[in-house]
């Protein structure tokens, strides 16, 4: 407030005008003290997200088919063609998904935002997109064993923790049928088996692959753990 103001407001009057108690005319309020302008809101396309509330409005938090990041998804019309929503960010193309979100190309540098990996999509080609859904496969090894997680396939469990005394757990498919997916040409020496797992609290039946101690060929940082004659592929450390 300058000096010429603050006398005026201390001797009572301003040119005879009456001010009523604690009120200053807007002519005189000292233009210094003006409120700052609000920040602009954040931009939140494109960056990782847990809900909906984690983006701005008119986006979604959701993910590329098949792929397990949940990321902030601005809307598009997958019929208009020069639909502006999913135009060009920091220099890389966006284009919109069957489901009607924008969804981000990559390269070689990764230009993906933090949190959202580069990954070669079956039909949409390299896409920020985050870990694949499923990578590890029938029979691999997990990271997220007793909960539901990115690393296994539809209609398995990430089997292991506390169960077998490891960290990590083993993606078996269910069995209701009797029937096992076949585990691949890479494994050599195993035998999948329908195993009743109700009784450990899963609520379907389970493959195990029975391996030959001596010879087999288990998934990726698994072994063929002896059990006197006959083996079970699992990773290392299982107490079972």
């Amino acid at each position: 407030m300058n000096v010429v103001l603050a006398f005026l407001l201390g001797c009572g009057g301003l040119g005879g005008a009456e001010l009523a108690d604690g009120v200053t005319p807007a002519a005189l309020v000292d233009s210094d003290t003006a409120a700052p302008a609000a920040p602009p809101p954040p931009v939140t396309a494109y960056t990782t997200c847990v809900t909906d509330a984690s983006c701005a409005p008119g986006e979604a938090c959701t993910t590329v088919p098949g792929y397990a990041t949940p990321y902030c998804a601005p809307a598009c019309d997958r019929a208009d063609d020069s639909d502006a929503a999913c135009a060009v960010v920091d220099g890389v193309d966006g284009f919109c998904t069957d489901a009607g979100r924008c969804a981000r190309t990559c390269g070689q540098p990764d230009t993906c935002p933090d949190d959202l990996a580069c990954g070669d999509h079956a039909t949409l080609g390299p896409v920020c997109a985050g870990e694949e859904l499923g990578a590890a496969g029938y029979y691999g090894t997990c990271s997220h064993p007793l909960e539901a997680g990115p690393d296994c396939p539809a209609e398995t469990d990430c089997f292991g923790g506390s169960l077998l005394g490891i960290d990590n757990g083993i993606c078996l498919p269910w069995c209701e049928s009797g029937d096992c997916p076949d585990p691949g040409d890479d494994l050599v020496d195993v035998n999948p088996l329908c195993f009743d797992t109700t009784e450990y609290g899963f609520d379907h039946p389970l493959c195990v692959l029975l391996c030959t101690p001596a010879s087999a060929v288990c998934p990726t940082d698994q072994e063929c753990l002896d059990y006197g004659g006959f083996g079970i592929c699992a990773p290392a450390g299982l107490t079972f």
